[in-house]
Protein backbone atom coordinates (compact mmCIF):
# COMPACT_ATOMS: atom_id res chain seq x y z
CA UNK A 1 0.00 0.00 0.00
CA UNK A 2 0.81 3.28 -1.07
CA UNK A 3 0.50 6.29 1.18
CA UNK A 4 -1.08 9.21 -0.33
CA UNK A 5 0.01 11.91 1.80
CA UNK A 6 2.39 13.93 0.61
CA UNK A 7 4.01 15.94 2.96
CA UNK A 8 4.55 14.16 6.39
CA UNK A 9 4.47 16.90 9.37
CA UNK A 10 4.50 14.98 12.27
CA UNK A 11 8.32 14.86 13.73
CA UNK A 12 9.12 11.24 14.71
CA UNK A 13 12.40 9.54 14.91
CA UNK A 14 12.80 7.47 11.87
CA UNK A 15 14.74 4.44 13.83
CA UNK A 16 11.63 4.01 15.63
CA UNK A 17 8.93 1.44 14.46
CA UNK A 18 6.40 4.34 15.18
CA UNK A 19 7.70 6.10 11.77
CA UNK A 20 6.83 3.65 9.54
CA UNK A 21 2.95 3.05 10.58
CA UNK A 22 1.85 4.34 7.37
CA UNK A 23 4.41 3.46 5.13
CA UNK A 24 4.48 1.96 2.18
CA UNK A 25 5.16 -1.97 2.04
CA UNK A 26 7.16 -3.97 -0.51
CA UNK A 27 7.95 -7.83 0.62
CA UNK A 28 9.35 -7.17 4.05
CA UNK A 29 10.64 -3.73 3.63
CA UNK A 30 8.85 -0.12 4.93
CA UNK A 31 9.23 2.50 2.55
CA UNK A 32 8.86 6.24 3.87
CA UNK A 33 9.51 9.86 2.33
CA UNK A 34 9.93 12.39 4.70
CA UNK A 35 10.55 16.27 4.63
CA UNK A 36 13.12 17.04 7.57
CA UNK A 37 12.54 20.47 8.26
CA UNK A 38 16.32 20.63 10.47
CA UNK A 39 17.93 20.31 6.74
CA UNK A 40 15.34 21.73 4.63
CA UNK A 41 15.06 18.10 2.37
CA UNK A 42 13.14 15.25 1.60
CA UNK A 43 14.28 11.72 2.29
CA UNK A 44 13.35 8.53 1.82
CA UNK A 45 13.48 5.74 4.39
CA UNK A 46 13.74 2.56 3.89
CA UNK A 47 13.17 -0.45 6.95
CA UNK A 48 13.31 -3.99 7.17
CA UNK A 49 12.77 -5.52 10.32
CA UNK A 50 14.97 -8.30 12.39
CA UNK A 51 13.86 -11.32 13.78
CA UNK A 52 16.01 -12.60 16.47
CA UNK A 53 17.94 -11.15 19.75
CA UNK A 54 21.70 -10.45 20.20
CA UNK A 55 23.51 -12.38 23.10
CA UNK A 56 22.46 -9.96 25.62
CA UNK A 57 18.97 -10.98 25.15
CA UNK A 58 17.96 -7.59 23.29
CA UNK A 59 15.95 -7.86 20.37
CA UNK A 60 18.00 -6.48 16.63
CA UNK A 61 17.34 -2.96 15.61
CA UNK A 62 16.17 -2.71 12.39
CA UNK A 63 18.04 -2.09 9.34
CA UNK A 64 17.32 1.24 7.95
CA UNK A 65 18.75 2.53 4.73
CA UNK A 66 17.75 6.89 4.04
CA UNK A 67 17.94 8.13 -0.01
CA UNK A 68 18.30 11.52 -0.53
CA UNK A 69 15.50 12.71 -2.89
CA UNK A 70 17.94 14.34 -5.30
CA UNK A 71 19.21 10.59 -5.38
CA UNK A 72 15.72 8.89 -6.31
CA UNK A 73 15.65 9.37 -10.11
CA UNK A 74 18.82 8.16 -10.46
CA UNK A 75 18.36 5.10 -8.75
CA UNK A 76 15.06 4.73 -10.23
CA UNK A 77 16.61 4.95 -13.77
CA UNK A 78 19.48 2.46 -13.06
CA UNK A 79 17.48 -0.19 -11.17
CA UNK A 80 15.52 -0.55 -14.09
CA UNK A 81 18.67 -0.69 -16.40
CA UNK A 82 19.74 -3.15 -14.25
CA UNK A 83 16.62 -5.60 -14.15
CA UNK A 84 16.87 -5.33 -18.37
CA UNK A 85 20.42 -6.62 -18.36
CA UNK A 86 19.45 -9.38 -15.65
CA UNK A 87 16.72 -10.34 -18.40
CA UNK A 88 19.09 -10.43 -21.63
CA UNK A 89 19.90 -14.49 -21.49
CA UNK A 90 22.12 -15.90 -24.41
CA UNK A 91 20.66 -17.48 -26.98
CA UNK A 92 21.95 -20.66 -25.86
CA UNK A 93 19.82 -20.55 -22.74
CA UNK A 94 23.00 -19.83 -20.47
CA UNK A 95 22.32 -17.29 -17.36
CA UNK A 96 22.79 -13.53 -18.44
CA UNK A 97 26.14 -12.49 -19.10
CA UNK A 98 25.82 -9.65 -15.55
CA UNK A 99 25.19 -12.97 -13.39
CA UNK A 100 28.17 -15.11 -14.79
CA UNK A 101 29.87 -12.25 -13.97
CA UNK A 102 28.62 -12.06 -10.28
CA UNK A 103 29.32 -15.57 -9.30
CA UNK A 104 33.12 -15.00 -10.93
CA UNK A 105 33.91 -12.52 -8.47
CA UNK A 106 34.03 -15.13 -5.89
CA UNK A 107 32.93 -13.25 -2.72
CA UNK A 108 29.61 -14.30 -1.63
CA UNK A 109 30.08 -12.29 1.82
CA UNK A 110 28.56 -8.77 1.85
CA UNK A 111 30.67 -7.48 4.62
CA UNK A 112 33.25 -8.29 2.48
CA UNK A 113 34.87 -5.08 0.24
CA UNK A 114 35.49 -7.52 -2.59
CA UNK A 115 31.91 -8.35 -2.95
CA UNK A 116 31.29 -4.56 -4.19
CA UNK A 117 33.40 -5.14 -7.21
CA UNK A 118 33.00 -2.24 -9.04
CA UNK A 119 32.51 -4.51 -12.14
CA UNK A 120 28.36 -5.41 -11.36
CA UNK A 121 27.89 -3.07 -8.36
CA UNK A 122 26.00 0.13 -9.77
CA UNK A 123 26.04 3.17 -7.52
CA UNK A 124 24.60 6.86 -7.64
CA UNK A 125 26.57 9.80 -8.60
CA UNK A 126 26.68 10.92 -4.68
CA UNK A 127 28.19 7.98 -3.70
CA UNK A 128 25.25 6.75 -1.18
CA UNK A 129 23.91 4.17 -2.31
CA UNK A 130 25.24 0.79 -4.14
CA UNK A 131 23.35 -2.25 -5.61
CA UNK A 132 24.20 -5.42 -7.46
CA UNK A 133 22.69 -8.37 -8.27
CA UNK A 134 23.74 -11.65 -6.66
CA UNK A 135 21.90 -15.15 -5.92
CA UNK A 136 20.28 -16.37 -3.01
CA UNK A 137 21.04 -19.45 -0.82
CA UNK A 138 17.67 -20.86 -2.74
CA UNK A 139 19.30 -19.92 -6.26
CA UNK A 140 17.33 -17.13 -6.58
CA UNK A 141 18.16 -13.16 -7.79
CA UNK A 142 18.16 -10.81 -5.63
CA UNK A 143 19.45 -7.14 -5.66
CA UNK A 144 21.47 -6.62 -2.57
CA UNK A 145 21.36 -2.98 -1.54
CA UNK A 146 24.45 -0.74 0.81
CA UNK A 147 24.27 2.07 2.46
CA UNK A 148 28.36 2.82 2.40
CA UNK A 149 29.98 4.17 5.42
CA UNK A 150 30.91 7.56 5.00
CA UNK A 151 33.95 7.99 3.11
CA UNK A 152 36.34 9.39 5.85
CA UNK A 153 35.35 5.80 7.49
CA UNK A 154 37.82 2.68 6.94
CA UNK A 155 35.80 0.30 5.60
CA UNK A 156 36.43 -3.45 7.75
CA UNK A 157 34.93 -6.29 6.67
CA UNK A 158 33.30 -6.36 9.87
CA UNK A 159 30.96 -3.72 9.01
CA UNK A 160 30.91 -1.84 5.96
CA UNK A 161 27.52 0.20 5.91
CA UNK A 162 23.87 -1.16 6.19
CA UNK A 163 22.94 -3.90 3.61
CA UNK A 164 19.43 -5.52 2.49
CA UNK A 165 18.13 -7.01 -0.43
CA UNK A 166 15.18 -7.89 -2.03
CA UNK A 167 13.94 -10.33 -4.87
CA UNK A 168 14.24 -9.69 -8.21
CA UNK A 169 10.82 -9.76 -9.25
CA UNK A 170 9.76 -7.41 -6.64
CA UNK A 171 11.83 -4.51 -7.74
CA UNK A 172 9.47 -3.10 -10.27
CA UNK A 173 6.91 -2.64 -7.14
CA UNK A 174 10.01 -0.88 -5.24
CA UNK A 175 10.87 1.20 -8.62
CA UNK A 176 7.27 2.52 -8.98
CA UNK A 177 7.43 3.56 -5.40
CA UNK A 178 9.97 5.42 -5.41
CA UNK A 179 9.11 6.90 -8.48
CA UNK A 180 5.57 8.29 -6.78
CA UNK A 181 7.39 9.70 -4.36
CA UNK A 182 9.69 11.55 -6.56
CA UNK A 183 6.56 13.47 -8.31
CA UNK A 184 5.23 14.24 -5.32
CA UNK A 185 8.33 15.10 -3.49
CA UNK A 186 8.95 16.97 -7.06
CA UNK A 187 4.91 19.12 -7.00
CA UNK A 188 5.68 19.69 -3.49
CA UNK A 189 8.66 21.43 -3.91
CA UNK A 190 6.92 23.48 -6.93
CA UNK A 191 4.11 24.46 -4.94
CA UNK A 192 6.41 26.08 -2.44
CA UNK A 193 8.23 27.57 -4.84
CA UNK A 194 4.97 29.24 -6.40
CA UNK A 195 3.81 29.92 -2.93
CA UNK A 196 7.08 31.87 -2.04
CA UNK A 197 6.64 33.71 -5.56
CA UNK A 198 3.23 34.80 -4.48
CA UNK A 199 4.70 36.21 -1.59
CA UNK A 200 6.76 38.55 -3.02
CA UNK A 201 4.73 40.53 -5.02
CA UNK A 202 4.34 43.83 -3.86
Amino acid sequence: MVPTSSVEETLVDPQSLEFYKDAASVHNLKIKKYFEEKWGNWKVYIMKTNKGKDRAGNAFSPSIINLSALDLKETTDKLIALCNEIAISPEDGAEPEIMTRSMQIGVEDHHDPGYWDDEITKKVSSGNFWFRPAYNSNGKVVIRFLSPRPQNETYTKQWLGVSIYLPLEVIITFVKVLQKFEKEIREDEKAKFKALMRSMVF
